[in-house]
């Protein structure tokens, strides 16, 4: 069999179980439910660390963050230490990187012949005066004035903090953010000629924070028909103390949380669930561009997330550095040539396998630093992930 093509998607703050593949009972997640249902999901599927950085660097590396260094955002990821689209250009392959890597390494960004859409959310710092004017607009910006709209984010927005950064856009839903990165995937997908078949890591921004699903998705979600919270009256005091260290840090960009109102975590969580069904419509369509141009049947699809999301659990908006479920958690779907269809697998799985695993089913060897494991056999239905098979790792 020849070599597929290989397509990684990444989600930034996607929770494991905001998919309706995953059982959720609001979130219109079609096009991510068509990819489970055309392959596997992995429903007990693990992020090492619950910030982007380290996370981001296991999945390139196979490796844990203890031992790539990575263990913080803004951490540098080794000279020394080999990525996924190094591999896979070592093997041939056409390589590209669109929207969000969050990887600071020079042998990576060397590895791709073609980058787009990185670096393009803006993040204000917050000003006393309130003025956030752009003097030197992006490529994603000047798309966006273009358009003629004028895209703002973070403190930029109306009430930002005090709506614990839930501000649906006025903008049209082409405007967005992950909209512009689903748009770079497609052109790019229309760019290739056939001569290799192609590494492509498409990184979508959402649905972190800020909350601003735009277009039909602004308010696609009734605030009083999310899912309830997971969280009790005396959630912070059962916890270590440096949870009510970190809810009452004067510097937390969403400070005096825990004062808001319960309309206002409401909001937060269906602005949060529009910007999944966004970034949901923009699956659609680059799994629509593959369709048209025939390389559906030929490419590997992995859907993964960097990490979940409190999204008001335990009375916390956003992220925080604590192992709980909600933020280590994510979602993993693998579909494409050679893995069955349909099956969703129980077994505990790893961010760290991803590199071994598409290594394997691509015919590539990983590295032998991995120190994840290759789940081929469970994507071919040759086996099955139990607790005796996640043996101990280095």
């Amino acid at each position: 069999m020849s070599m597929p093509n290989v397509l990684l998607i990444t989600a930034d703050h996607l929770r494991h179980d905001v998919l309706g593949c995953a059982g959720d009972p609001v979130c219109p997640t079609p096009h991510i439910d068509r990819l489970a249902s055309r392959g596997v999901r992995f429903s007990h599927f693990f992020a090492p660390n619950p910030v982007c950085q380290p996370s981001r660097a296991a999945i390139m590396t196979g490796r844990y963050p203890r031992h790539t260094g990575v263990r913080w955002n803004g951490s540098a990821l080794g000279e020394d230490e080999i990525t996924m689209p190094q591999v896979f250009r070592g093997a041939g392959y056409r390589t590209a990187c669109i929207g969000k890597h969050h990887i600071n390494q020079r042998r990576f960004l060397q590895s791709f012949d073609h980058m787009a859409a990185n670096h393009i959310r803006r993040n204000w710092r917050e000003r006393a005066d309130g003025t956030y004017t752009v003097t030197d607009p992006n490529e994603f910006e000047q798309y966006v004035r273009d358009r003629g709209y004028e895209y703002r984010t973070g403190y930029a927005l109306p009430n930002f903090r005090a709506r614990l950064g839930a501000v649906p856009s006025e903008l049209p839903e082409d405007c967005h953010i992950d909209a512009y990165v689903g748009m770079k995937t497609c052109e790019y997908l229309r760019s290739l000629d056939g001569s290799a078949p192609f590494f492509l890591w498409t990184g979508f921004y959402g649905p972190h924070h800020p909350y601003v699903p735009s277009g039909r998705f602004a308010r696609l979600v009734d605030p009083l028909a999310v899912p309830p919270f997971h969280r009790s009256a005396d959630d912070l005091a059962r916890k270590p103390v440096e949870y009510r260290l970190y809810c009452q840090e004067p510097t937390h960009k969403f400070r005096g949380f825990l004062n808001a109102s319960e309309q206002t975590f409401r909001e937060m969580k269906a602005a949060y669930y529009g910007m999944v069904a966004q970034l949901d419509w923009q699956v659609g369509e680059i799994v629509a561009a593959l369709e048209t141009l025939g390389l559906l049947d030929t490419t590997l699809i992995v859907l993964t997330s960097d990490h979940g999301e409190f999204l008001g659990d335990h009375g916390i908006p956003a992220k925080g550095p604590f192992l709980l479920d909600c933020m280590l958690r994510v979602p993993c779907v693998v579909s494409g040539p050679g893995v069955v269809s349909g099956r969703v697998d129980s077994g505990l799985a790893e961010s760290v396998d991803l590199l071994p695993t598409v290594a394997s089913l691509a015919g590539i060897e990983a590295p032998e630093c991995c120190q994840g494991t290759d789940l081929g056999p469970v994507l071919r239905g040759e086996a099955q992930i139990g607790r005796a098979s996640c043996r101990e790792r280095v």
